[in-house]
C-alpha cells in the first residue's frame, strides 16, 4: 500500500469540510438532478409531439440553462478544490463561474414561474379575475428576478467571498429567497383558486380536479421548502454564505423536475 503525501513542514491547514465540502456535496446533488431533467425533457419530446412549439422551445430553453449552470457550478468546484489546492489565499476570490450560478439559477426559476403564470392565464375564466391572477403572478415574478439580479450584481462585485458574506449579502439573500417565496405561495394560490371555481356535477371532472389540485399544492410545497431551507440555512449558521450556496445549487432544478412533471404525466395534460 502506497505511503500517503505529506504536506511539507509550515504548510498553512485550512479547513474547508464545512465550507467548500459542503459546496461540493451541492454540486453532486445539481449534477444528479440535472440527469434526471433531462430524462424528463426526453420523455416529454417522445410522447408529447404535437404540443405548440412555443412550448417545445421553453423546455429547450430550460434544459440549456440547467446545463449551463451545472457547467458551471462543475468550473466552480474545480477551481476551489482542485485548481487552488494548497493555496488558502485563491479560496476567498470569486471566480467568475461562482457568481453566475446565481445568475443561471434565477433565470431558470424565471422560465418556471412564467409557465405557471400561462397555465393560470389559461385555466381562469374570461374577464377581470383571469388578468388579476396571472397578473399578480408575473409580478411576484418580476420582482423575484430582479431580486436574484441584484444578489447576482452585489457577488459579481465583491472583493471577495469575505467580503460579500459580511455585507450586503447578510439582508439581500434572504430577501431574495422570501420573494421566491412569495412567488410560489402566489402560483400555487392561484392554481387551487381557479380549479376549485371549476368544480362540476360530474365526478370524472372533479377527479381530474383533484389531481390538478394535489399537483398544485405539491408544487407550491417543495419549491417553498427548498427556499425555506436555504433560508433557514444562511439564519442559523456562522458560515452562511457556503451553506446557503450548497444547498441554493440544486435550487434550480427542482424547479425544473416540478415544471416538468405534469408534461411527464399523462393525466393532467
Amino acid at each position: 500500500m502506497a505511503d500517503m503525501p505529506v504536506l511539507p513542514p509550515g504548510t498553512p491547514l485550512v479547513d474547508i469540510h464545512n465550507t467548500f465540502g459542503a459546496i461540493f456535496i451541492g454540486c453532486l446533488a445539481s449534477m444528479t438532478l440535472l440527469g434526471m431533467t433531462l430524462m424528463q425533457a426526453w420523455f416529454y419530446y417522445q410522447h408529447f409531439p404535437e404540443d405548440p412549439l412555443w412550448l417545445k422551445l421553453v423546455v429547450v430553453g430550460t434544459c440549456v440553462t440547467e446545463f449551463l449552470r451545472s457547467t458551471f457550478t462543475a468550473n466552480t468546484v474545480y477551481y476551489y478544490l482542485v485548481q487552488n489546492w494548497g493555496n488558502p489565499n485563491g479560496l476567498p476570490v470569486i471566480v467568475w463561474s461562482f457568481s453566475t450560478i446565481v445568475l443561471m439559477t434565477n433565470l431558470g426559476e424565471l422560465f418556471g414561474h412564467f409557465y405557471f403564470a400561462w397555465r393560470i392565464y389559461m385555466l381562469s375564466p374570461r374577464g377581470k379575475l383571469r388578468y388579476t391572477l396571472s397578473g399578480l403572478v408575473v409580478f411576484f415574478t418580476l420582482w423575484n428576478f430582479g431580486m436574484g439580479v441584484s444578489n447576482y450584481v452585489a457577488l459579481a462585485r465583491a472583493s471577495s467571498l469575505t467580503a460579500y458574506a459580511g455585507g450586503s449579502q447578510v439582508v439581500l439573500a434572504p430577501l431574495a429567497l422570501a420573494t421566491a417565496i412569495s412567488t410560489d405561495v402566489s402560483i400555487a394560490a392561484s392554481l387551487i383558486f381557479v380549479l376549485n371555481r371549476s368544480r362540476t356535477g360530474f365526478s370524472k371532472t372533479n377527479r381530474l380536479i383533484n389531481t390538478l389540485i394535489f399537483y398544485s399544492v405539491q408544487v407550491g410545497a417543495i419549491t417553498v421548502v427548498a427556499d425555506a431551507v436555504c433560508i433557514g440555512t444562511n439564519l442559523s449558521t456562522t458560515r452562511r454564505f457556503s451553506s446557503i450556496i450548497s444547498v441554493y445549487m440544486p435550487l434550480s432544478e427542482i424547479y425544473m423536475r416540478t415544471l416538468y412533471w405534469p408534461a411527464s404525466t399523462p393525466e393532467v395534460q
